[in-house]
């Protein structure tokens, strides 16, 4: 059956598009999914290599996501190259293999140190050796590198990942990020201090994170296509916020689905994704999902503690809408958010006080201080959101900081409503902004637009003790902010502890549980857990907390609910490296420091799995380029997210960016340039 769904999707990876040796583009039509280079010659033609074909294949089963994915280019040229992208990936996303296949050839790859692969694989390189290098620069952001890729060949890099499925309300999402946002770095950091080399080690973080972008003119040939299969639960319907589907049962299947966008491969713009709704009458029902280790079990829990809706609470609220105005706002995204901050102030109550930031190079307030929600105020707070207006920087920690302030001693509940795309780069100084200052504060972040960081959406909703909440193309923004507040008005668990219990009711020790600390519970959303047991199982779980200031129990059976899954190994061992990161950045003391990155390295490679400490190589015994011949770099420009306009905006290095285009078109390495929304902070010899 077919679902409309607001249409596009965001890049993976690697589409770009160019002119070929000795061919001129005619008006706006270019040729798409390639990648642009040219040799250390001067005056040298543009090369062309195609990205011929990207394949994206999902499967969820028991509420686990694993994905495989597939991208083919083609060396059209008569040199050899070594290709460079970026891809994104979601955010809780544990990558667990890669492998290049260069024509019948076929090079699995290892898990090693960051550095340890980094060299492994520029010694492959330098010695004419085919390889590939997979390496996290962020939690949600991939880069590849394949080297020594010949003049005529084929490769293909096929990569797989697992993660946990989202759930709201017994409603399972699965998404898939397709694009790269351009993230904005701050002039300083939270002490004052430039941003560069002092807090980062490179003249400009941008370097790594930022690849060359399209004009949205020149439309990417080159489509994704992309399959979702669905096992082992009852389905009612199928539907998406971002595309039109095919959906169909499996012939000979029970339980099963198989999932397509109506209109075959798609363009690569903004995030797939597909909501699975079991039917109506079906409550939410507890899944426990186990996989044996050689010496330990691996769980997975998701319990619904049944918490209904209730009464507005008594106490009243102050509330600081935070929303962000910069550059990469443009377009849709300050539309959306224009309309979610509208749809909030209907929701607030004679009692609450409220005030509006928006922020970016710096920022402003609808008024200095919170103010009672009265009809007037809510009338010139509307005025005050129809002059927002998108452009500049992303100077985000200021107004963050400052919201916090104004929360700090006030006797309502505090909450911080953050409508953003997130799209900066200095997530770590962000999260220790929020450990030190958020006090009593609860923070609950919407990520907006076609590209939003998830990482640090999730992160700082985590951190803040609240939720996080994706706004996809099409989306009622109204509805969804009214679900938000629903979910703040209703009770919720506090306070949250979980016991396990053996066969005979005693209790049972877990060797760890992740996230190691409980967050709060709220209505319609689930409590998941992640463990690690000595072989004996938990026969039930015991959920403790507060709901209003009355202690709660729910004791789960999880004998009949048992299902069993290989990755969920590595699903723990991919939440116990994100617990240590966390506290690795929120509290960076070089002892512990060490520790915890001795401890993830650990970890990955017990798992094998690509952190910001270890990495994924894969090297060809046998030497395809004689050592001493001509090895060009190319990196590949991705489609701009769908909504965003095309308007610079200043960053911190625009003349970075400047001297970085006068190098390149000296000829050392180019790549495809062209008009961005905003101008990209620096750029000189990306990647």
């Amino acid at each position: 059956m077919q679902r409309w769904i607001a249409g596009g999707m965001i890049v993976l990876a690697a589409l770009a598009a160019g002119a070929a040796p000795g061919r001129e583009p005619v008006g706006d039509v270019w040729p798409a999914g390639v990648m642009l280079g040219r040799t250390a010659e001067a005056g040298s033609p543009l090369r062309m290599i195609p990205l011929k074909r990207t394949d994206v294949q999902l499967t969820l089963i028991a509420g686990v996501v694993s994905a495989t994915v597939t991208q083919v280019f083609s060396n059209d040229t008569a040199q050899a190259l070594e290709a460079i992208y970026l891809f994104p990936l979601p955010s809780r996303a544990a990558v667990t293999d890669m492998e290049l296949r260069v024509g019948d050839r076929r090079i699995r790859s290892v898990v090693q140190e960051k550095a340890e692969a980094r060299a492994t694989y520029e010694a492959a390189r330098d010695a004419g050796q085919a390889a590939a290098l997979m390496e996290a620069e962020r939690p949600n952001l991939f880069r590849t590198s394949l080297a020594n890729f010949m003049p005529g060949e084929e490769a293909a890099v096929t990569f797989t990942y697992t993660e946990m499925a989202e759930v709201l309300g017994g409603i399972y999402t699965v998404t898939f990020p397709m694009v790269v946002g351009q993230r904005y770095f701050p002039v300083t950091d939270l002490s004052g201090e430039p941003n560069g080399t002092a807090s980062t080690g490179v003249s400009s973080p941008a370097q790594a994170l930022n690849p060359p972008m399209l004009d949205r003119a020149r439309d990417p040939v080159n489509r994704v296509h992309l399959v979702l299969e669905v096992y082992g639960m009852p389905v009612e319907r199928v539907t998406s916020s971002t595309h039109l589907l095919t959906s169909q049962s499996l012939v000979g299947r029970p339980g099963a689905w198989r999932v397509t966008p109506a209109a075959g491969p798609v363009l690569a713009d903004r995030t797939f994704s597909v909501e699975i709704e079991p039917p109506f009458d079906v409550d939410p029902v507890p899944s426990w999902v186990t996989h044996a280790g050689r010496a330990s079990l691996y769980g997975l829990l998701t319990v619904f503690p049944p918490l209904a809706p209730g009464a507005a609470p008594a106490a009243p609220r102050d509330v600081v809408f935070l929303i962000d105005t910069s550059g990469s706002m443009s377009g849709d995204s300050i539309i959306q958010a224009r309309r979610g901050l509208e749809a909030c102030l209907a929701m607030l109550r004679p009692e609450d006080r409220f005030t509006i930031i928006r922020f970016a190079d710096e920022f402003s307030l609808f008024s200095p201080a919170l103010e009672a929600a009265s009809a007037q105020r809510l009338e010139e707070a509307r005025a005050f959101i129809a002059g927002l207006a998108s452009g500049g920087g992303t100077e985000m920690q200021p107004a963050l900081r400052h919201a916090l302030q104004l929360l700090a001693g006030g006797a309502g509940l505090p909450m911080v409503v953050f409508m953003t795309d997130g799209c900066v780069g200095n997530e770590a100084e962000l999260m220790r902004l929020l450990a030190g200052e958020l006090g009593r504060a609860r923070l609950f972040t919407f990520g907006i637009g076609s590209a939003p960081n998830e990482y640090l959406m999730r992160k700082m909703a985590e951190l803040g003790r609240g939720q996080s909440r994706f706004i996809r193309a099409e989306e009622d923004i109204g509805v969804v902010m009214a679900d938000c507040f629903r979910t703040l008005a209703s009770p919720c668990l506090t306070d949250v502890t979980v016991a396990w219990l053996d066969a005979f009711g005693q209790p049972l020790n877990p060797r760890a549980v992740y996230p190691s600390r409980c967050g709060d519970v709220f209505v319609d959303r689930p409590l998941q857990l992640v463990t690690e047991f000595f072989e004996t199982p938990p026969a039930a779980v015991v959920v403790s907390g507060t709901v209003s200031g009355e202690a709660r129990q729910y004791q789960y059976e999880l004998g009949g609910a048992g299902f069993a899954h290989t990755l969920v190994g590595r699903l723990f061992g991919q939440a116990q490296i994100d617990d240590w990161l966390t506290t690795l950045t929120v509290s960076p003391g070089e002892d512990m420091g060490l520790k915890l990155k001795a401890r993830i390295v650990a970890a990955a490679l017990e798992h094998q799995l690509v952190t910001p400490y270890t990495s994924r190589v894969a090297v060809e015994e046998r030497v395809v380029r004689a050592p001493d011949g001509v090895l060009t770099s190319v990196a590949v420009a991705t489609p701009p997210p769908a909504g965003w306009d095309l308007v610079a905006t200043a960053t911190s290095d625009t003349l970075l960016l400047i001297v970085g285009g006068l190098a390149m078109l000296a000829g050392a390495c180019v790549f495809g340039l062209a008009p961005r929304r905003r101008v990209v902070t620096g750029r000189v010899g990306w990647p």
